[in-house]
């Protein structure tokens, strides 16, 4: 790839779900490290989610991999064994394939690309043999995990063929299928438990959350590990050595894997040649949880320390994250979300922080900024896919605040960084209402995204926060719909009498209180009812809507104008002195004539006014002086039409 010419440094996306897993974390820091001695840009494309495809919030999640757009990269890793949709999982595959970018899956094979991985099928079969043959066990039970997963056929092949070899019956009963998640063992293991069956002498999970989950609840139930049910588990995960008992499991390097992968991608990039699958070590690692003696691999001081670390660092992150969604939540603009924002940008402890909200979204966001406007909210947010429009409405690189504005949501940033410096690590995760995008966040090498699950808490409080603003916008909108309704005349646009009452309700206090004095300017139609009368109604709306035109032209920001009745009209104007009523009065008399020239209708078009300017006292109501103007209307409307008829008898 190119940029003005000239070469850039490789940018490679990396699509994964869950990346706070220890597996996915190890593996994650090798493929970083792996970047930086290679001067790779790495592009981290990251779904938080359940096991449930049909849940919202997991559409919402999955919808991040709509933002890489593939075009703009030299190679794809993809962490297929991680996402639990076969449908999302499928349709990934349809577009690396398409798109014809270098690829190569991680823990999954598929025939057309390239693949890494652990030897799965030769050590767990040795392990499940381990337990038939060192510690007698013959009633096994199987968790696996989905059943499109290479992985995960592998692995339950691998335990039916070791039983197959020992004469041991492979029983249906005995295999569940679900997830590679601590959650699927808990269910797996409760289903063991209340079955009401004699219990499986031994439990084996194809991973160590699963595995986990297994011994929670059999600690639990008050079952004996291993005295009454061993268990093993795969990955030799932190917790699973250090657990009590010590899980038996399988031990791989996840670093070492990261940054190989790192390495065998920017080969094939370069145009060199890899192997097309390609598979590495695992060992078995046999502990206590299937009878044998303790591996784990620290001190009980050092798991302490461990803990406590641990605690203390999460603790103080969550009370931060508390206060971010205390403090987001109550925002009531869009600009004041910005500021608070920005208050917490330090906490996140990376390079650069791109918040992009579809253009629409954001533009809806901004009425929380107006008090009435002529905003209509608009948006309607997109349940799969992107926007065209995407909006940059917060950017902080190197310590500093910078703009970008909108940018083609094909472009993923509105610019990608390709200078020739160290290597950049960018990490997209996405903003979401349920299954409904609203964008996305975008962080350059962040030790607190990539270090701390913690971290998912926040992102969910931003788009916990976005969605409350939302509902304000959309509240907003029917606030103005109904001020239409209630306050605004439906024939010309001008405020209703309830819309003036409220709308010059301040202004009037406010001069009571100071002095100030104010005008009120009362116009009626001439002649209307013998234009409906010879023309009809519509004729005589087309009258109507020329005396509030000529009256909006003639208003100016501080006046509130208003339809009364049918032919009847009000002006509130607050500071004007008797020349400037006066002078309101025959720009209106203009306005009106050009109006009326333009229309070129078959009647006159004219109409009669009064105004009066006065200090308003305390105790007395506006309306005593609307009624004053009418009068003086009434009378102008009289001599008129007095002057009218002499002239005509005249003639």
């Amino acid at each position: 790839m190119s940029d003005n010419g000239r070469r850039v440094k490789q940018r490679i996306a990396v699509i994964l779900a869950g990346m706070h897993t220890e597996y996915t974390y190890e593996t994650l820091r090798g493929i970083r490290e792996g970047a930086l001695k290679n001067n790779i840009d790495i592009y981290i494309f990251n779904a938080n989610v359940d096991t449930d495809e049909t849940v919202k919030h997991t559409i919402g999640e999955y919808n991040i991999f709509s933002v890489a757009n593939l075009d703009l990269f030299d190679g794809v890793i993809l962490f297929a064994s991680l996402i639990q949709s076969r449908m999302v999982l499928n349709n990934l595959l349809e577009r690396v394939k398409h798109s014809g970018v270098p690829a190569m899956c991680v823990d999954y094979y598929d025939k057309d690309l390239y693949s890494v991985g652990v030897e799965n099928y030769t050590v767990m079969k040795e392990m499940v043999s381990h337990l038939i043959e060192e510690h007698g066990y013959t009633k096994i039970n199987y968790l696996s995990g989905q059943e499109f997963n290479t992985d995960s056929q592998e692995r339950l092949q691998a335990y039916c063929d070791a039983l197959k070899e020992h004469d041991i019956p492979v029983e249906d009963k005995r295999i569940f299928r679900g997830a590679f998640t601590t959650a699927f063992g808990r269910d797996a293991a409760r289903q063991i438990v209340e079955s009401g069956e004699e219990l499986p002498q031994a439990i084996v999970c194809a991973t160590d959350g699963m595995a986990l989950g297994v011994r929670s609840v059999l600690v639990e139930n008050g079952i004996d590990i291993p005295g009454q049910v061993a268990l093993t588990g795969f990955n030799n995960l932190f917790d699973a050595r250090n657990a009590v008992p010590g899980i038996t499991s399988v031990e791989r390097e996840m670093r070492n894997v990261g940054e190989t992968i790192v390495e065998r991608m920017s080969t094939l990039i370069n145009g060199g040649e890899i192997l097309k699958k390609e598979y590495f070590p695992t060992t078995p690692v046999y502990s206590e949880s299937c009878g044998c003696s303790s591996c784990a691999d620290n001190t009980d001081e050092v798991i302490k320390q461990h803990y406590l670390n641990y605690k203390e660092k999460t603790e103080e992150k969550l009370a931060k994250g508390n206060k971010l969604a205390e403090e987001l939540i109550d925002c009531q603009s869009i600009s004041e979300y910005i500021k608070k924002l920005k208050r917490f940008i330090s906490e996140f402890e990376m390079n650069a922080f791109y918040l992009c909200l579809d253009k629409g979204f954001k533009e809806d966001l901004e009425l929380t900024d107006t008090e009435l406007g002529d905003g209509e909210f608009h948006n309607d947010l997109k349940a799969e896919g992107l926007p065209d429009k995407m909006s940059v409405v917060l950017a902080y690189e190197n310590g500093k605040y910078v703009y970008y504005g909108d940018f083609d949501s094909k472009d993923m940033l509105p610019q990608i960084k390709n200078q020739s410096d160290s290597s950049h690590v960018y990490l997209f995760l996405p903003l979401h209402f349920r299954n409904y995008f609203m964008g996305y966040i975008v962080l350059d090498n962040s030790d607190f995204a990539f270090n701390s699950a913690v971290f998912n808490t926040w992102v969910l409080n931003l788009s916990i926060s976005l969605e409350s603003m939302r509902k304000q916008a959309q509240l907003k909108s029917m606030l103005r719909k109904l001020d239409k309704i209630y306050m605004i005349d439906p024939l010309t646009g001008l405020y209703n009498r309830f819309g003036f009452a409220k709308h010059t309700a301040v202004s009037f206090g406010r001069c009571i209180k100071t002095g100030g004095k104010i005008m009120i300017f009362f116009a009626d139609l001439d002649r209307l009812k013998p234009i409906n009368d010879v023309y009809g109604h519509e004729k005589g709306d087309v009258a109507i809507c020329a005396v509030a035109d000529a009256l909006k032209e003639t208003c100016e920001a501080k006046e509130v104008c208003a339809r009364f009745g049918g032919d009847e009209f009000v002006v509130y104007g607050e500071g004007y002195s008797e020349d400037d009523a006066k002078e309101f009065g025959q720009r209106f008399e203009a306005k009106l004539k050009s109006i009326a020239e333009g229309l070129n209708e078959p009647f006159a078009i004219d109409a009669s006014y009064g105004y009066i300017t006065i200090k308003p006292r305390e105790g007395e109501a506006l309306d005593k002086y609307i009624d004053m103007a009418d009068n003086i209307m009434y009378f102008n409307k009289k001599t008129k039409k007095a002057k009218k008829k002499s002239q005509k008898e005249g003639v």
